[in-house]
């Protein structure tokens, strides 16, 4: 286990480290707020449809080494086609979602679950922290030369897993099992199940609706909608004005950087305070601020704009981290039975709010700032109806 731990390890860092060269490299192949935050919507839409694919393959021994397949897909960034860079961006995330998945499902959190559960975040934080700490290397080499460095990184840990599954695979080798010939009688029918699966986990949020037919369910959940709406809308747009304001890749790192340091911070602060009702309720009305404050980003330059973007991402990061634990608190306190329908829900209207977010920021950033801030005074209305 400890093999695999170091292997995931290593699967964060290059993942925390991919996912801003996404954006990156879209901005500069179109120059265009929708298409960054479509691609921030195919990134977000393969690892839903991702978590429910493998979570169906998750008994299945070595899905884990799956998620390596994501690294593949980079390749496809390097011939500076938009149509490739969708492509790799939702492959990316829907291979990616394996490694966490199998994990979850592993024997490794069948003793103490609550314990090792929250190791494991805290490990897989850090190694994201630590992976987005190495993207200041951007302004040194090129993405050309990036992504076939994070290829080696990758197959280096794929290796290092080998030893440990090879009794496993060796013995499915003797069996027959995965004889070519065999393999070749199956592989239709397996490709044609893999894209079964597919189009079957594409359709779950569809069926989610309907079975929250009774209005009270539906109602719980619209609050939560609102707010994830609202932060897929207007945070992936901050990457297009780092772009349009010539700060330099690196300051896109960067802000991821601060964003998640600072999320961290926001998690252990929540998790010992004991009025987390305060602080949940402080934290909504600083978030309402802070969307409010985006149309500023837009107009302001230089040092002005640096101070004002670290201050954004310090602000989103440590609200974020407060209002993740406190609302996994509030359902799991009046409606346990609706947490996972809900973190569903969250992924999903968060992801729409990135496809949108770009129409809205190419219309007007103000306009963006005004419809985020008020989604989120909404989502605070209706949770005080509930009496928070």
């Amino acid at each position: 286990m400890k093999k695999t731990m170091v292997a995931y390890f290593i699967l964060k860092v290059l993942t925390a480290f991919s996912l801003p060269l996404f954006l990156i490299i879209t901005y500069d192949l179109t120059s265009s707020a929708i298409y960054v935050g479509i691609v921030s919507f195919l990134l977000a839409f393969g690892d839903i449809v991702g978590n429910v694919y493998w979570y169906k393959m998750s008994r299945r021994k070595n899905v884990f080494l799956l998620s390596y397949l994501s690294f593949i897909s980079l390749f496809l960034l390097l011939f500076n086609k938009i149509s490739l860079v969708l492509i790799s961006a939702y492959l990316f995330s829907f291979f990616n979602a394996a490694g966490y998945i199998s994990l979850l499902h592993s024997k490794f959190f069948r003793k103490k679950p609550k314990e090792r559960l929250a190791k494991f975040e805290k490990f897989g934080g850090i190694a994201y922290v630590i992976g987005l700490a190495l993207g200041f290397s951007i302004k040194l080499i090129s993405y050309f030369e990036i992504i076939p460095l994070i290829e080696i990184f990758a197959l280096i840990s794929i290796l290092s897993l080998y030893k440990t599954i090879r009794r496993e695979v060796e013995k499915e080798v003797s069996k027959g099992l995965i004889a070519i010939e065999d393999f070749i009688e199956k592989s239709p029918k397996g490709f044609s199940l893999l894209i079964s699966t597919i189009v079957r986990s594409l359709t779950l949020f569809s069926f989610t609706f309907f079975s929250l037919r009774k209005p009270s369910k539906i109602k719980f959940h619209i609050p939560y909608i609102l707010f994830f709406f609202a932060a897929g809308l207007l945070l992936p747009q901050i990457v297009t004005v780092i772009k349009e304001k010539n700060l330099g890749d690196i300051w896109v790192y960067f802000s991821y950087f601060l964003g998640s340091l600072f999320s961290l911070l926001g998690y252990q602060i929540i998790q010992k305070t004991r009025n987390s009702k305060k602080i949940g309720v402080s934290s909504l009305f600083l978030r309402v601020f802070l969307f409010l404050s985006f149309f500023f980003l837009t107009i302001l330059s230089g040092i002005f704009l640096q101070i004002s973007i670290i201050v954004f991402k310090i602000l989103q990061g440590f609200t974020w981290g407060v209002l993740l634990v406190w609302f996994n608190y509030l359902i799991i306190k009046r409606k346990k039975s609706e947490l996972g329908i809900n973190l569903s829900l969250r992924s999903f209207s968060s992801s729409l709010g990135n496809f949108f977010g770009g129409f809205l920021f190419e219309f007007n950033p103000l306009i963006l700032s005004l419809v985020s801030s008020s989604l989120i005074v909404g989502s605070i209305v209706l949770l005080a109806k509930k009496s928070i």
